[in-house]
């Protein structure tokens, strides 16, 4: 037997599409409690089409069979192909976990599967032609269905290929009464796909009484079976009992790619010996079948993208179980160096674990905090201040969402802040000395001050823990003094100057008044002549030169300033003290002295202090001399 092939040319006109009916099933296995569960999602995606894909005539093939069906024919005929069909692809979802972790402040330890069940694509053939045997001519048209088994939903690419074989027509050629021959043509369509698509895609929610566990998102399988971990936590501020929803929005699925067509023939004879009715007719013998494979093929077509889509499902993974745990906390260090009037920083730490503080996690705490001296604060962690020293003592009630709490008792060792004294006086004071002596740093700066009133006490002034400290104290005489300072604290701290405060004490010309002298001959540590018969010579004034009357004793004022005028009669006419001078004496330091009439005059710029030499006498004869020891102003 031979064969002729002929070209042949097909026509694209429209695309492809597959159809299903969808029937969605929701399953679950029941556990016992404390053991794993699954509930199933069922998901039957499909889609539908009807699209033609080629339909052309052709002239085909000359086929010849020997003895004994002796066929020498043509076979003229068309074909067209149209994917007008349904397309069925079962998925299922198979959610896993533990119901005991379905419990308020637990982490679901859910796991999304999903698996892609059996499916199949179908295709639609209508051939038509006609034959010319043992001088019959033939005509034919025929359509029949074809599924392609395990093609139709690739995840990501797939092939496919199946064989269907349809018979065309068969007639009788040889009949002589009580046996005859009945002869058969088919047509051998193999349709192959080659098909990729996008995977599967759900918008998956997962709520606990109407609330997001997770926010919501889409899912996207590219692969069967595929696991996603869908672990969630529960939060403690859904109520208990409410029931936890998985759901799965409208699942979708896109499938794109080609089809080709192989095209072959087959003849087959049977002889028969008619029998009498209704018994069958008996079957002698069968030649062939002879196939022809191949006779032509199509080139890939590409179809248009198929849609398949199953609607939402959803399902109860149970009801929400209470919490049964308290807040798992401890106090935190606390510190043993607080004192009175300072904050004291205080917490609570988490001993549950990995550290937690609850189940139901720290955003939903609450944390109430009271102290023994009425205060109270609220937070994770605090800061009070004791007024006073002293063991002190309190709680804190840790409270979760449920309403499950914790108490915490304890106690805070607070010492007495400690004083901090400094010297404070100036370097040089009259012998009746009244002012500041030292400044107190109390490290509690909301202590009270206290003293006891008299005179040979000191007085304390300040706040914030900042404080000066005056005194007041007359001298008998002049010269360099320590001067000590002691503080006690109620609580029991103290604090004593050390060193001592240095103060030089100093007077003026006894009874009243004082001597003078240059301002350019009184720097500290110059030896000075304050009064004689040469005091104009030896005296230098920045202002000019001094009267030669002028002998170095201003008798007004009775008491030298700073800024102030002084006067004076000339010589010793003034007259100055009969002495003896003070040790330590305060000496005006002139830039300027002026003769008028009967008065000399000057300004005080400046006041030293000078340590006296012996040999004064009140007449200009005997100098009063000294060396410069201070500034007093």
């Amino acid at each position: 037997m031979t064969a002729r092939r002929t070209p042949f040319y097909c026509r694209l006109e429209n695309a492809v599409a597959i159809g299903a009916a969808i029937v969605a099933v929701l399953l679950s296995t029941g556990t016992a409690f404390g053991a794993p569960v699954t509930k199933t999602l069922n998901f039957p995606l499909s889609g539908n089409s009807s699209t033609n894909i080629f339909n052309e005539s052709f002239s085909c093939c000359h086929i010849v069979v020997g003895d004994p069906l002796d066929i020498d024919t043509d076979i003229h005929g068309g074909i067209a192909l149209d994917m007008a069909t349904t397309a069925n692809a079962g998925t299922h979802n198979d959610l896993t976990f533990t119901d005991t972790n379905l419990r308020q402040g637990s982490t679901l330890d859910l796991t999304n599967t999903f698996t892609r069940d059996s499916q199949s694509l179908g295709v639609d053939y209508t051939l038509s032609g006609e034959l010319s045997v043992f001088g019959f001519d033939l005509n034919y048209s025929h359509t029949e269905g074809d599924t392609v088994a395990n093609c139709g939903l690739p995840l990501l690419t797939e092939g496919c290929s199946d064989t269907k074989s349809i018979t065309l027509f068969s007639f009788t050629p040889i009949d002589i009464g009580v046996a005859y021959l009945q002869v058969s043509f088919n047509a051998n369509i193999t349709t192959s796909a080659s098909i990729n698509g996008d995977g599967v895609t759900s918008h998956r929610t997962l709520a606990a009484g109407g609330s997001d566990v997770v926010s919501p998102a889409d899912l996207t399988f590219t692969s069967t079976p595929e696991a996603k971990d869908e672990s969630a936590h529960l939060a403690c501020t859904v109520a208990a009992g409410q029931p936890v929803n998985y759901a799965m929005g409208t699942e979708s699925s896109h499938v794109n790619g080609t089809v080709s067509e192989g095209f072959g023939v087959a003849v087959q004879g049977d002889a028969y010996i008619r029998d009498v009715p209704p018994l069958p007719d008996i079957h002698l013998f069968t030649v062939g079948p002879f196939d022809i494979p191949n006779v032509f093929t199509l080139p890939p077509v590409t179809f248009n993208t198929i849609s398949l889509s199953a609607p939402a499902q959803n399902v109860d993974l149970g009801n929400l179980l209470p919490n049964e745990t308290a807040p798992t906390v401890g106090m935190d260090t606390i510190p043993t160096d607080g004192t009175e009037g300072n904050p004291i920083q205080l917490g609570v730490t988490g001993t549950g674990p990995g550290g937690s503080l609850s189940p139901c996690g720290t955003d939903g705490l609450t944390f109430d905090w009271t102290f023994d001296d009425g205060g109270t604060a609220s937070g994770l962690s605090v800061q009070h201040t004791f007024a006073e020293e002293g063991t002190h003592t309190g709680h804190v009630v840790v409270t979760d969402p449920t309403g499950l709490s914790t108490t915490l008792d304890f106690t805070v060792p607070v010492a007495d802040a400690p004083l901090t004294l400094s010297c404070a006086t100036s370097p040089v004071s009259p012998q009746a000395f009244n002012g500041q002596v030292a400044n107190l740093h109390d490290g509690n700066p909301a202590a009270p001050l206290s003293g006891d009133g008299s005179t040979s006490s000191g007085t304390v002034s300040g706040g914030g823990g900042d404080y000066s400290i005056a005194g007041a104290h007359t001298y008998a005489s002049t010269g360099y003094y320590d001067v000590s300072v002691h503080v006690d604290d109620e609580g029991g701290s103290s604090a004593t100057t050390d060193p001592a405060c240095t103060l030089l004490i100093l007077a003026f010309a006894p009874g009243g008044g004082a001597f003078v002298a240059g301002d350019r001959s009184a720097g500290n540590g110059d030896t000075v002549t304050f009064w004689g018969a040469q005091w104009a010579k030896l005296n230098l004034l920045s202002g000019g030169v001094a009267p030669a009357s002028f002998k170095g004793y201003a008798k007004s004022p009775a008491t030298p300033t700073c800024g102030v005028t002084w006067n004076t009669d000339p010589g010793n006419s003034a007259p100055p003290p009969t002495g003896p001078l003070p040790a330590y004496m305060g000496v005006i330091a002139t830039d300027s002295a002026q003769k008028n009439g009967m008065q000399i005059s000057g300004t005080t710029p400046h006041i030293v202090v000078v340590q006296t030499n012996p040999g004064y006498a009140p007449d200009p004869g005997h100098a009063g001399t000294g060396i410069v020891v201070a500034p007093v102003c």
